[in-house]
């Protein structure tokens, strides 16, 4: 981590606060368990978004008719990419810093502080390229509450960290400080 990556944290550090892992996504795993429900849908969705302006269009109807397809072309198309998009902007400016006491979690300007004995990690999910995402919150709960919009401000994750294992051990134990 370089220098202005670690500035961030000094503001929400208590006294006598140990940092013993400061990092980011490693890697951008943009699929989710939920997509297998959402891409056929969104693409259900756009296709038939495209239909109906096309279908408006041919038949020279009045100008509200492809303005208000027009707003469900726009829904389908964040469906089908943008929300990809987004979750890969996000994660892209995401850091995370676990100290003695807690997890900071920092997407852009926004930090949250997971407390770590108010909020233990649940569950690690672990990708092939030996990457993991470690759960503070379930993720099927977070299937239906956030399934439209991937708000990753509100995930309670370490999203694509290396060496998920360890991180985990780390947010179980207070010993060892890494970097």
């Amino acid at each position: 981590m370089d220098q202005d990556n670690t500035l961030w944290i000094r503001p929400y550090l208590e006294p006598g606060e140990q940092i013993l892992w400061l990092g980011k996504p490693e890697t951008l795993h943009l699929l989710a368990a939920q997509d297998v429900f959402l891409i056929p849908f969104s693409l259900l969705w756009f296709g038939f978004a495209v239909f109906w302006e096309i279908t408006v269009f041919r038949m020279g109807t009045p100008w509200f008719f492809p303005l208000f397809g027009a707003f469900f072309v726009m829904i389908g198309l964040y469906l089908t990419v943008g929300r990809f998009l987004w979750k890969a902007y996000v994660l892209r400016h995401t850091l995370y810093a676990i100290t003695d006491r807690k997890t900071l979690i920092r997407h852009g300007n926004h930090v949250e502080a997971l407390q770590k004995y108010e909020c233990p990690p649940l569950s690690v999910t672990h990708y092939r390229d030996g990457t993991g995402t470690i759960h503070f919150s379930t993720p099927s709960s977070m299937l239906f509450r956030r399934s439209l919009s991937p708000n990753l401000r509100e995930w309670h994750m370490l999203h694509g960290v290396s060496q998920p294992e360890r991180l985990l051990r780390l947010l179980q134990n207070d010993a060892g400080i890494y970097m």
